[in-house]
């Protein structure tokens, strides 16, 4: 059962966070925060010693803000890479000779591939038979997905 009374904590949080930005529109705040956050975090540079000594030693609502910064940098960051991942895959050649296709070339065969060091399932063009015989005997087997 769930009520809607706040904790003592979370009234504490929000009563500093009022007192911290009493006056800053929410623009000001952001970008306040986002100049924090890129001067404390420099990137990836910060070894996992760093981070773990930032978030256990620096004020709760303060650590709360940065890591909230900081968890919409990689959403972004996320976001954009799942895009590329997603274009590269939708890119259809054969996996023998490399003749891309179009719509209006369609290809002869296609296979679920899966890697074996990754476990992702990829997908195996053939622009015809002799290019599927081909990549099957390199090793690209049907039902392996």
């Amino acid at each position: 059962m769930t009520t809607k009374a706040k904790s003592s904590v979370s009234v504490d949080q929000q009563a500093k966070g009022k007192q911290r930005w009493n006056g800053v529109n929410k623009k000001e705040r952001s970008a306040s925060m986002s100049r924090v956050v890129q001067h404390r975090w420099n990137g990836v540079a910060q070894t996992e010693q760093e981070v773990q000594e930032y978030f256990s030693t620096v004020e709760i609502g303060v650590a709360l803000e940065t890591y909230a910064v900081m968890r919409k940098h990689y959403e972004t960051a996320g976001k954009l890479l799942d895009q590329r991942i997603q274009k590269e895959n939708q890119r259809e050649v054969c996996g023998n000779c490399g003749k891309e296709f179009s719509r209006d070339v369609p290809w002869y065969n296609r296979e679920p591939v899966k890697d074996p060091l990754t476990g992702t399932v990829t997908n195996v063009f053939s622009c015809s038979q002799a290019c599927m015989i081909a990549l099957r005997g390199r090793g690209v087997k049907r039902g392996s997905a």
